[in-house]
């Protein structure tokens, strides 16, 4: 981004100083707040927690969440929740990516993957790049910054940011804010956004050609294939990642071993009767054709 260190400073300035960072308390629901990252974006707190509570008491569990239509999940949210169609499209096929890894409802795997692969990983689900953050920052007590429309256009309206995508500004709030200011640089933010709502709306409304388009809504990338259960040969763990080739698996088998001949291959008699009266005749032979006889009166010479 051009110009970044004149927008750090302010982005400093902006942000004042920040109280000193506690501690965040370690969650036990990280599947929760996988759902709150879903739906946090461009959403003011109080109403993030409204949804989840209303989710969470209409449906049974959260495997009856990850199954359910994304329209009765979008009209449980309440109709002015933003983007609400959108995430709920995104909610299931999230959960349900989930639970294909790890085969139940929980994402506590994810604390052994080294932050690189952690991000991709998160991408691979469906998350977008504010939701991965969200869930790193306030699940996994890791250094990131959700950035999402809001608070790009907020930092816009404030000259505290130049033009840039979601991913270029989130990078470089990562970047110019310490890591262990940033759980204190996130509630400052949301609580800005959420004072600044209509001023925000106001600036992008009047400034269409500085304003930041809404996200579009992507299907994620496919998820490596997993070994579960029974591996093949070659397969570490039933929970191994070949890499999304079972052509890698199966090379590595030896397919060239020889067979044992006594092995009882169990396979079903063969009847070679065509009926109870025992085998069939072999077919009959054709007749001769008859030998054609010359008309009366006409006498056949002999060679």
């Amino acid at each position: 981004m051009k110009n970044a260190t004149i927008y750090a400073k302010k982005v400093k300035k902006l942000m004042g100083t920040l109280p000193r960072p506690k501690s965040s308390p370690t969650r036990d629901d990280l599947v929760i707040v996988l759902v709150e990252a879903v739906l946090a974006s461009d959403a003011a707190r109080k109403d993030i927690h409204r949804a989840v509570a209303t989710l969470t008491g209409e449906f049974v569990d959260l495997n009856e969440l990850r199954v359910s239509p994304a329209k009765e999940i979008a009209a449980a949210m309440g109709r002015d929740f933003p983007r609400a169609r959108d995430k709920a499209g995104t909610l299931v096929r999230c959960l349900n990516s989930v639970f294909d890894k790890s085969g139940r409802m929980d994402i506590a795997y994810m604390k052994d993957l080294p932050r690189k692969d952690l991000r991709r990983h998160l991408a691979e689900i469906g998350l977008s790049p504010f939701a991965a953050a969200y869930v790193m920052l306030l699940g996994l007590d890791l250094a990131a910054i959700p950035v999402d429309v809001s608070l790009v256009d907020a930092l816009k309206m404030h000259d505290a940011l130049g033009p840039c995508t979601i991913e270029e500004a989130q990078a470089f709030l990562e970047r110019t804010i310490p890591a262990k200011q940033q759980a204190a640089a996130h509630e400052f933010f949301r609580a800005m956004i959420e004072k600044n709502t209509k001023a925000i709306a106001k600036w992008a409304r009047t400034h269409p050609e500085l304003a930041t388009p809404e996200p579009e809504i992507l299907p994620p990338p496919k998820l490596k294939m997993l070994v579960k259960h029974q591996p093949l040969p070659g397969a570490k763990d039933e929970d191994e990642d070949v890499g999304g080739s079972l052509e890698a698996v199966l090379d590595e088998a030896d397919t060239d071993a020889p067979l044992d001949d006594d092995a009882d291959l169990d396979l079903p008699p063969v009847d070679l009767t065509d009926d109870e009266d025992g085998p069939a005749a072999p077919p009959k032979k054709k007749p001769a054709p008859a030998k054609k006889k010359p008309p009366a009166g006409k006498t056949v010479k002999k060679k």
